[in-house]
Parts: structure tokens; C-alpha cells; sequence
């Protein structure tokens, strides 16, 4: 099934998020901490439905440990809190196509696929350039 999403400028990480913004800089992505909270015009996630199971490829299924959790969600629009040391990762970059993969939970190779945003609560959709201090992930 295809979904169809407007592209958005980036997205949210909560600031308990940092192993997902430290693997994010490890491939060469920019991130950004949020150094000043303020509000975010975005879109947040609801899983709707979940199930694990093992994560397709070419050849097959591939035995990951302990399975993949595949989810499925909604989104609806949203004013996001981004607290003092959560992290915005912009699509503004040549590596915009790793963060979409990573980052829209319903994909088979996302970070919540694979556990490593803890739910879909902890990250969101940025419609909307932030304007908030921020500073780079060295």
C-alpha cells in the first residue's frame, strides 16, 4: 500500500532521543539541538496499529534479532513543544532522503521499525522552518 504525505521542512526528535541523533550524525546528517523551547508547527503521529514480525527484502525475509515492529500511524496537525535539548533534523541537507527512510515510523527501515526511537509519540513532523536557538550536533 502507498501512502501519500506532504514532504515536510523536517522533524522533531524528543530530547530522550539521543542514541536516534547520534546514529543520525554517525551516517553524516546534520542535527540540530533545540537550545531555547518554543513551539513547532507540525504534525504528530498516532499508531493506529502494530505487530512485529521480520523485515522483507529481495531475497526474502531477513532474520533480524528479535524481529522488526512494524506500526502503522496517522497524523494530524499539531503544535509541538520542543523542549531544551530536543533535536530538529532539517530536510534542508543532501542526506534528506536518509532522514525521511529513518524517520516516518511506518517505514520498514524507520527508526521506530527498528526500536530505536522508542514510539511514535517521541518524534513528529515539522511543517513549518523552526525559529528557536539552536545549535549543531559537533
Amino acid at each position: 500500500m502507498l501512502l501519500k504525505r506532504t514532504r515536510p521542512c523536517g522533524y522533531w526528535l524528543a530530547a530522550d532521543q539521543t542514541d536516534a541523533a547520534l546514529r543520525l550524525r554517525g551516517l553524516g546528517v546534520r542535527v540540530q539541538r533545540v537550545d531555547e523551547a518554543g513551539e513547532l508547527r507540525g504534525e504528530a503521529y498516532t499508531e493506529t496499529a502494530r505487530e512485529f514480525g521480520t523485515r522483507p527484502d529481495v531475497r526474502g525475509s531477513i532474520a533480524d534479532g528479535g524481529g522488526v515492529l512494524r506500526v502503522k500511524v496517522a497524523v494530524a496537525p499539531a503544535l509541538i513543544d520542543a523542549a531544551t535539548g530536543s533535536y530538529y533534523v532539517g530536510l534542508d541537507q543532501p542526506l534528506a532522503n536518509l532522514v525521511i527512510a529513518a524517520l516516518e515510523p511506518d517505514t520498514q527501515n524507520s527508526f521506530v521499525t527498528h526500536r530505536i526511537v522508542d514510539s511514535v509519540s517521541a518524534q513528529a513532523r515539522v511543517l513549518r522552518p523552526p525559529e528557536l536557538k539552536m545549535s549543531t550536533l559537533p
